[in-house]
This record gives C-alpha cells, structure tokens and sequence, in this order.
C-alpha cells in the first residue's frame, strides 16, 4: 500500500516533492520544527477575478462516482469519510483528464498532528489542493479556489484554510484572493525536542479559528 502510495505520489507529483516528503518524516523523528499558517476570508469582502484558463471543473459529492475517475493522487485521501461527512471534492478537467483537486469541508476537519477544527454552520474549510506537475505554473490552483468560491452555500461567512509557513507560493496565492493570516501554530517533533506547542492569533484569528 505504501509503495502504491509512493509511486502516486512520485508521477503526479515528482521526484523532489517525494523527497521532501521523506525527509520531513525522516526529521520529525528526531527534530522537526514546523510553523503552521491559518488564513481566512470573509465572504462578503471578496474579490473575485475571472479565470480564462482552458479547464472545466466538476463537482463530486459521492465515493462512487470518484472512484470511477482515472485519479490515483485524490484516492490516498481519506475521500470515503470526507464524503460521509458532507465535503465536497473540486476536480479539474485538461480536456478528460483529471489535473487538480481542492475540498469543501463543511462540518468538520482534522489537520494531521495539529488539531480538529471546529466548524461552525457559517464556516467552510478549503483543502486540501493539488495540481498535477504536468499542469503547475498555469495558474490552475488559482482558478479551482475561484471556481471553489463561486460554488459554496450562501450561509457560509468565512472560509478557512492553512499552509506551512514554507510554501510561500501557495500563502501568497490566497492572499491574492483576499485571505488574512488569522492564527499561526509553531510545533517541534522528534526525540530531541521539548514538543511544545506555540499558537498566536492574527488579526481575527481568534475569533474565527476555534480548534477542538
């Protein structure tokens, strides 16, 4: 299962994402220190740009129909629970083949060795994305969250999502769309470190992000 899940990774994704992969489990044995970013939008203040990309976007609400898909990379996911829980998956489409996904959590959703995060009925959880590496530096990621977006229930307020403070590109990306840093969570791992674990709020971070 694991090798399975290594060979996915390795043709949507590439080789160096699959070694950073190994390294930060690798390092998180022994000491890891990562840092968290939590953003959020408000509904009513987006902006929203169009998107001209030559991509169709679908919607999917059942485990059924995903597994018909020809989509390795969205079936490590916990898919099955994710749909049992009311999420909604966002494929896109280069002609017939499946390139990106992002989510829609509605009720619930655990970010892995962080913590639950309490959603509200006006509150969406956006993510996970991804874009196959054959598609990347096209704007494609962009143009799933404006689709993404455009698709949620009106009773949703705020949309919240999170990246590590490393990957700037994808920090910066939802900034463009009128993300705010609301809450940035540091934690060490490994047998060498004190495994604390340090949270400061932004902006209003602490009154949007409620974790379980």
């Amino acid at each position: 299962m694991m090798i399975k899940k290594i060979k996915t990774y390795l043709i949507s994704g590439g080789i160096d994402e699959v070694i950073s992969y190994a390294l930060t489990y690798i390092r998180k044995v022994f000491y890891y220190k990562s840092e968290t970013i939590f953003l959020y939008l408000e509904k009513g203040n987006i902006e929203i740009p169009k998107s001209s990309r030559d991509i169709s976007f679908n919607i999917y609400n059942k485990s059924t129909e995903l597994k018909k898909l020809n989509f390795d990379r969205i079936k490590t996911l916990s898919y099955k629970q994710w749909f049992e829980q009311g999420s909604q998956a966002i494929i896109g489409f280069y002609e017939t083949k499946p390139v990106s996904f992002t989510w829609s959590h509605f009720n619930n959703y655990k970010i892995h060795s962080i913590n639950d995060i309490n959603l509200s009925n006006n509150k969406c959880w956006i993510g996970p994305t991804f874009v196959d590496k054959s598609m990347r530096g096209k704007g494609l990621n962009k143009a799933q969250i404006v689709y993404q977006l455009n698709n949620i229930p009106n009773c949703i307020t705020y949309c919240l999502t999170s990246a590590n403070s490393k990957n700037i590109a994808s920090i910066k990306s939802f900034e463009r769309l009128g993300f705010k840093k609301g809450l940035i969570i540091t934690k060490n791992y490994g047998m060498f470190s004190k495994h604390n674990t340090k949270m400061s709020f932004k902006n209003n971070g602490n009154e949007i992000f409620k974790l379980q």
